[in-house]
């Protein structure tokens, strides 16, 4: 019985075997073999990026060894998410700083790093009805409403309101609903429903905040929010507006003219820490923008240049730069900046034809009363000729100037579908926006800084 159970088993361990070779005529169906990663490198170490200019984004190619890997693929990370992106090894530069992008293999997770620096400087623009944009990119935490904005060391105010309405097809703020609202690094600082909007804000080197706050038809100069008082000869008990230098505070107010401003109701003077300036009277209230810079007053009225009460430049726009049928140098301005940095002075102006809405704007800049340019938008005309652009707001960085703007005026609605960024004439950003769904937006460039 046993020589049977031998035979037997003998017999099935033939076939088990015979199986597992295939036969002569049925071989082994043979995988394909895996090759494991070894290592990963990156084309560049480091490299630098630049915001607001061309060299915004650089492209990391990275080599996986050996050649022949099963699994090539890689995963790609930033230490730094607010200083640079990292997509399919394309870095783009967010703001200024610093960060390290990482390569990693997913066989075997092999690393390879870039060190990336970003340089600034970084440019805000602080867009009515959209909010606060750091270059080219909406920050978080603030509102639509904003208005103003003041650097105090490290921090950032930015102030304006929250809640608005949409009047004529335009949205605004509105006197009923919305609510005067300060920012301070993204986070709500102070709201005081009193007050509708802030106009202006600043503090001082020792720490006391002063806040124009607007209320109905008039507005008030708070400290440190209690309503301030002013002399009794002002034609209006608010400020038009303020600026803050150091511990001084500035402020421009409606007053009765003096009796030698015989063709004009009204008049601008100014309060140096509650007393009057002397010989600081200006016409045109609509027409007025002021500066303060080491304790100077530079003012600009009715297209002329003032330096505590003195005049330094007429400002004129030649007749070769203006535009086609068009002399500018008999056109009033309509509004304008000031900017002071260091012995310059930066001033950019809108020029206007026709009246009403049926005109065109065309934007220039001068430096120390001398034209320097026009801005164009997104491209010059053939002729030569200014674009027809319009700005709202300039500062100045070392050598550089930005302003920002619309670049074009739209005469029906007022609705800008575009803010754009300019640096040194030349623009470097542009802002769309599009949303058929409610009435149109009047988006504007309220204020731009550099930092």
């Amino acid at each position: 019985m046993s020589k049977y159970l031998l035979s037997a088993a003998l017999l099935a361990l033939s076939l088990s075997l015979l199986s597992c070779s295939g036969g002569k005529d049925n071989p082994k169906p043979v995988g394909p073999t895996f090759i494991p990663v070894t290592g990963i490198a990156l084309d560049r170490t480091t490299i630098t990026l630049a915001v607001n200019t061309d060299s915004i984004k650089e492209t990391l190619v990275a080599t996986v060894q050996p050649s022949n890997a099963t699994n090539k693929r890689v995963t790609w990370a930033t230490s730094n998410a607010d200083v640079v992106s990292i997509a399919n090894g394309i870095v783009t530069a967010i703001a200024s700083g610093t960060a390290t992008i990482t390569a990693t293999t997913l066989d075997g997770e092999k690393a390879a790093t870039c060190a990336v620096t970003v340089e600034g400087p970084d440019v805000y623009v602080g867009v009515e009805n959209y909010g606060l944009v750091k270059n080219g990119i909406l920050q978080k935490g603030y509102g639509k409403g904003v208005l103003c904005y003041f650097l105090h060391g490290d921090d950032i105010y930015v102030g304006g309101y929250e809640g608005s309405t949409i009047s004529n097809g335009i949205t605004f703020w509105n006197a009923e609903d919305s609510v005067a609202t300060i920012w301070k690094n993204g986070d709500i600082y102070w709201q005081d429903p009193t007050y509708r909007t802030i106009g202006s804000l600043g503090i001082t080197a020792s720490n006391d905040m002063y806040v124009s706050g607007r209320h109905g038809d008039g507005s008030l100069l708070l400290k440190n929010g209690v309503s301030m008082s002013f002399p009794s000869d002002s034609l209006h008990p608010y400020p038009d507006s303020f600026s803050v230098f150091g511990n001084d505070v500035f402020v421009k107010i409606w007053v009765h003219p003096p009796p030698w401003f015989s063709d004009c109701n009204v008049a601008y003077r100014f309060l140096k820490n509650g007393s009057w300036m002397d010989n600081m009277y200006y016409l045109n209230i609509w027409d007025t923008e002021v500066f303060v810079s080491n304790n100077d007053v530079y003012l600009m009225n009715m297209g002329s240049v003032y330096k505590n009460g003195v005049l330094l430049h007429n400002l004129e726009v030649p007749k070769e730069v203006a535009a086609a049928g068009f002399d500018l140098s008999s056109v009033p301005h309509v509004s304008g900046q000031l900017f002071v940095s260091g012995n310059d002075i930066y001033y950019a102006a809108n020029k206007k034809t026709g009246s009403g809405l049926t005109g065109e704007i065309y934007a220039y800049l001068w430096k120390n009363g001398i034209l320097q340019y026009h801005l164009i938008s997104e491209s010059s005309y053939p002729d030569g000729n200014p674009d027809n652009t319009s700005f709202t707001s300039m500062a100045v960085h070392g050598s550089d100037v930005y302003l920002s703007g619309s670049p074009n005026y739209v005469n029906s609605g007022m609705t800008q579908p575009k803010v754009l960024l300019w640096k040194n004439g030349k623009p470097i950003l542009k802002y769309s926006f599009s949303n058929a769904n409610i009435a149109p937006i009047f988006y504007y460039a309220r204020f731009v800084y550099v930092k």
